[in-house]
């Protein structure tokens, strides 16, 4: 079972079976799946939500967390480490609408980060983000990222890498 993780504002708790209607809610949200893979399915919803369940409980290559308000307690989100090759993650999250432009990704990534160098002790971390989703692009710079453009895709995106040295660095200065 992969950790509990928190933040000042959020408690990132280890997808669990109680989270399935959240999860289907989130994915089948035109306006948030707009810059991710699209809305899905039912069927493929079930069968995605169900391999998180496993990789989370016993496979511990994809890290899947909802995002909970400490406050309110509300499910707002959910963010996930998937790993690749070479000691590499990738990284992201999903924040609900009336939640977003609120520093939540932030936030979340940056405990992410964390983990992913100190507890997890990867190399580097990758993300993704659309040529035409601007706010993503500020949001990993703002995190140190470094940005590519990635060729491999047919959908041009943004490739975003970060080393654990660089983000060593960058955490000294902060």
């Amino acid at each position: 079972m992969i950790d509990e993780l928190q933040t000042k504002r959020f408690i990132l708790q280890p997808l669990k079976s109680t989270h399935k209607l959240f999860y289907c809610e989130l994915y089948q949200d035109e306006n948030l799946t707009e810059f991710i893979d699209g809305v899905r399915s039912k069927q493929k919803l079930d069968k995605a939500f169900r391999t998180a369940l496993r990789f989370n409980k016993y496979v511990f290559s994809h890290y899947t967390w909802v995002i909970i308000d400490r406050i309110t307690t509300e499910q707002i989100g959910i963010c996930g480490l998937v790993d690749k090759a070479n000691d590499n993650v990738d990284i992201g999250t999903v924040i609900i609408q009336k939640m977003q432009n609120k520093k939540i990704a932030k936030e979340v990534l940056a405990r992410l980060m964390d983990y992913a160098y100190l507890n997890l002790n990867k190399r580097v971390i990758t993300g993704y983000s659309y040529l035409e989703n601007i706010k993503s692009s500020r949001l990993m710079r703002s995190l140190g990222f470094e940005c590519c453009l990635d060729s491999r895709k047919e959908v041009k995106v943004n490739y975003w890498q970060l080393s654990k040295e660089q983000w060593l660095i960058n955490n000294v200065r902060e």
